[in-house]
């Protein structure tokens, strides 16, 4: 819950997300995002009362979880091996992986691409429709919304933490 609400506070904070203003707002007297915390507490009750009336709903809403952070995942680790095999600098860190760096990375990204389609796959072999994996339709509905949000609304308002930490510079 502090994990996610913090996320989402930096999130609108960078007028990244829906109703950014309110989300991003901390109340005088707190020092703790409050609007954040009550979106994502409310986000997490409704889809943990999902199971209470369907299991195969809370299977797929598991699977998008997943997905969204094997995607996450392979979207950072994608990065940094991009740049690696383009002889691109990397930013200056405390730990490396030294020359063992770009296979470890490209066995990162095989397994996280394994875990990513395994994630869309039904809980039994050959299911009948009501008890298929949707995840993909929903996880690709969302990717979808988001693209259409982006196209229209948030390319013109986000500015991301790399603008922020330039503009300081």
């Amino acid at each position: 819950m502090a994990g996610s609400s913090r996320q989402l506070f930096s999130f609108a904070r960078d007028k990244g997300v829906p109703f950014h203003r309110w989300v991003a707002r901390v109340p005088a007297g707190y020092d703790v995002p409050v609007n954040s915390i009550i979106v994502s507490a409310a986000c997490a009750c409704v889809l943990h009362c999902i199971n209470i009336g369907s299991a195969i709903a809370f299977n797929i809403i598991m699977s998008i979880g997943t997905v969204a952070l094997v995607t996450s995942y392979m979207t950072s680790i994608g990065s940094i091996t991009y740049r690696r095999l383009r002889g691109l600098p990397l930013l200056p860190s405390k730990f490396s992986l030294g020359k063992f760096g770009l296979p470890i990375n490209i066995a990162s990204l095989l397994f996280c691409v394994i875990i990513y389609v395994f994630a869309f796959f039904p809980p039994v072999p050959n299911p009948p429709a009501v008890a298929m994996n949707w995840a993909i339709a929903v996880y690709g509905g969302m990717m979808l919304l988001g693209f259409i949000y982006y196209i229209l609304r948030a390319r013109h308002s986000y500015v991301g933490p790399v603008a922020y930490v330039r503009k300081s510079a």
